[in-house]
């Protein structure tokens, strides 16, 4: 070869090597989800308490949604070789509500918060709404009489009532008590639903109330409520409300959130110490790998 032809060829590797190599990574991240509402005392008059808000549910899959109904964002892209954060936000675990989810779930720069906790009814007629806290919406909340106390995502409670907490969707529910639900997404290859609220209550009553996408179900009377499901994101259901000051349950715990990746299948993820993660699965031309706990990097190659 000669010395021109070497030197073309040097240059030409050289370009090659110092080119960034990106790819588009499809993702579902979600918030932990709120707790429910702590059953109150019995005084004078009705009372409810409200069910726990979805942590926030933000999409990167085309054609589906995000919290509120809102279209996906476009895949996020990632440079291979390099390292992203991954944190995995969990529940609240207060079981008196009004809290907001104690972990904020982030993917490199998406970060997606907490949902609120439903609103609790206090030993001396005192009421609290719905916890502010992701886009998903807060708690439902307690009401008394003639006064209402909204929730961020859920609907009112009617009198006699706790609402629903908020989920990701932007579903309304004519009864007001039932969790507001979630959304799908087949980032997974199957439609899953997830970021579904947990269903407020009723005084003195054994209904359980409808949640779905991880949300958690009201105790009966002094029953505790149902927690969220885990990696859904899922609102806390609320706590049951006896006839007595003793006879009251404690809110479900917020399910906690999770990151969920897709890629194309010629690249590996790579999941650092201090990260809970699946194996990697293949689907077709793609990969996908759920973590659903812990703090650490991913990175691609």
């Amino acid at each position: 070869m000669s010395i021109k032809a070497l030197k073309y060829s040097s240059f030409k590797n050289s370009i090659a090597e110092s080119q960034v190599k990106t790819i588009d990574v499809k993702f579902l991240v979600i918030g932990g989800g709120g707790s429910g509402g702590r059953g109150g005392n019995s005084f004078s008059g009705s009372q409810g308490t409200g069910g726990g808000g979805a942590g926030g549910y933000l999409c990167g899959v085309p054609g589906e949604k995000s919290g509120t109904d809102t279209d996906a964002t476009s895949p996020h892209t990632v440079t291979l070789g390099e390292s992203y954060k991954v944190e995995i936000g969990a529940g609240s675990t207060s079981t008196g509500g009004g809290f907001s989810g104690q972990g904020t779930t982030t993917f490199d720069s998406i970060i997606a918060v907490p949902g609120g906790g439903g609103g609790v009814v206090g030993f001396t007629n005192s009421f609290s709404s719905g916890g502010t806290g992701a886009s998903s919406g807060g708690g439902g909340n307690s009401h008394h009489s003639d006064r209402h106390y909204p929730g961020q995502g859920g609907k009112p409670g009617q009198v006699n009532g706790g609402s629903g907490g908020g989920g990701a969707s932007n579903t309304t529910d004519s009864s007001n008590r039932n969790g507001i639900p979630g959304l799908s997404s087949s980032i997974t290859g199957s439609s899953v639903e997830r970021a579904g609220g947990g269903a407020g209550n009723i005084q003195n009553s054994n209904t359980i109330r409808s949640a779905t996408g991880g949300g958690g179900t009201n105790g009966n009377q002094s029953g505790s409520g149902v927690a969220g499901t885990a990696n859904y994101g899922g609102g806390g259901g609320a706590g049951g409300n006896g006839t007595g000051n003793n006879n009251r349950g404690n809110g479900g715990t917020g399910g906690s959130g999770v990151v969920i990746l897709r890629y194309d299948k010629a690249y590996t993820c790579t999941v650092s110490a201090g990260l809970t993660a699946s194996s990697e699965t293949v689907d077709g031309a793609e990969k996908y790998i759920s973590i659903t706990a812990g703090t650490g990097t991913v990175s691609f190659g």
